[in-house]
């Protein structure tokens, strides 16, 4: 098989990426308490100290009871109320929530922090996009975020003028853009845009391009170097709404170290590696050639993530079914299988066959004992899976990585910048461009 002797350390890169998105997702507390008087300014306006706040409390939404410390000790207000999804078990269309409330001079103010981290199966609804409209995963949370909202309003202040500040980060920030649109798009909530303060960080993109208007109230926090944000592809016809504010910046570099926390340096995609990979100057170019070559028709007869379609018949699915199964497993047995996949790509990538079909067979073969180890697992940890969905999820994943070697060979070489590119999604990185946006 050609460039095994690349590929192998290559997958255990891609696998230590999705990873590390998952597990920098740390604590970055702020205590500082604030007044409300923030509010009194239009929502149209872009706060920098609201968008620090903002990005506060969507920290704090890991769990319910950091939620109610985080409305009830930084910010003083009342009348909390938590997702029940807090109570149970995380599942793929689950979202966790937290609304509080504060006066500010006539309206009464309600947040809306959305859980961005520690969600466990939700990470399968990321990658639930449907064939058409706006994105199903997220859509169905940002609509049970809404009903929630639409009965706290209801119980507690109707028929009272409104203010709300919404935000979440990553896929919370997903689903707090869409939130936003269905709000500002609808007349059930009677809010105005001025007394709207939305900001969310680090958001992928959810909403077609007919709902994802440029609402001047709607903030999106973004760093042009993580590929988070890009996700789900233009390509794919879906957008945010509202308006981006990039704070990348030049000297990333440098105020990480001053922060004690170092990240690899980037390294430029030369011309002579483009061949096998993709010429790259800046790290924007680098997140973008990525996402164009993952969504490229393979010279093999599997379209993969090549359009919006393909994706949802070919992909989805099976993508959508390991994530929910490994998230259902403890921290150690999650450890294990990890293990157990590692296994599988250096003894997938290790082969020596030169022929196709028996190159094929070989990952056959690999496949098979991979997936016997999975039911493996999941048998001993009492987790109910479908048999036949599980080995369909398998077979996607070896055609996948059979069309995409080239692509494969070209990140070997520049491992460092995927290392560099897991840590681009860090909240302490986030928090730090952040304290020094300036608007230009």
């Amino acid at each position: 098989m050609r460039h095994t002797s690349f590929a192998k350390s290559t997958w255990f890169f891609l696998l230590a990426l999705a990873i590390g998105i998952i597990i920098s997702l740390t604590t970055c507390r702020k205590s500082k308490t604030v007044s409300h008087a923030i509010f009194t300014k239009p929502a149209t306006e872009f706060n920098r100290e609201l968008a620090l706040l903002s990005f506060d409390g969507a920290r704090e939404t890991a769990s319910k009871e950091d939620a109610e410390i985080f409305a009830t000790e930084r910010m003083h207000f009342d009348t909390v109320q938590a997702s029940p999804d807090y109570e149970s078990d995380p599942t793929p269309d689950s979202i966790g929530y937290v609304f509080s409330h504060g006066a500010v001079g006539d309206y009464e103010l309600i947040a809306v922090m959305i859980r961005g981290f520690d969600y466990g199966a939700e990470w399968a609804g990321n990658f639930h996009m449907g064939k058409t409209d706006d994105h199903e995963g997220f859509s169905r949370a940002a609509e049970k975020v809404y009903a929630g909202l639409k009965d706290y309003i209801s119980a507690h202040f109707a028929d009272k003028p409104l203010k709300l500040w919404i935000s979440g980060y990553s896929r919370a920030g997903a689903v707090a853009n869409v939130l936003s649109q269905r709000i500002l798009s609808r007349d059930d909530i009677d809010v105005t845009q001025e007394n709207m303060f939305v900001y969310t960080i680090e958001a992928p993109q959810g909403l077609t391009e007919a709902h994802a208007e440029a609402y001047p109230n709607v903030f999106n926090i973004v760093n042009s170097a993580d590929i988070v944000p890009a996700i789900a592809p233009n390509a794919y016809g879906l957008r945010r709404c509202g308006i981006d504010k990039d704070i990348y910046r030049s000297d990333i570099d440098e105020l990480m170290q001053k922060a004690e926390h170092p990240i690899p340096a980037f390294v430029p995609v030369s011309e002579d590696d483009a061949i096998w990979f993709f010429k790259a100057d800046t790290e924007q170019e680098f997140v973008s050639g990525l996402l164009e070559r993952l969504m490229e028709h393979p010279l093999v007869v599997y379209p993969g993530f090549g359009d919006r379609e393909s994706y949802a018949e070919t992909v989805e699915d099976s993508l959508c079914y390991i994530i929910e199964l490994a998230t259902s497993l403890s921290s150690d047995n999650r450890q294990e299988l990890i293990g157990a996949f590692k296994e599988f790509l250096n003894n997938l990538f290790s082969t020596k066959e030169d022929d196709f079909i028996a190159a094929l067979n070989s990952a056959v073969m690999q496949n098979n004992a991979f997936y016997i180890k999975v039911m493996e697992i999941l048998s001993r940890n009492d987790i109910p899976y479908e048999s036949g969905r599980l080995q369909r999820a398998f077979w996607t994943t070896i055609q996948l990585v059979l069309s995409k070697i080239d692509l494969i060979s070209g990140c070997t070489i520049y491992a460092d910048n995927l290392k560099r590119l897991s840590e681009m999604h860090n909240p302490t990185l986030i928090r730090t461009l952040l304290e020094q946006y300036e608007e230009k």
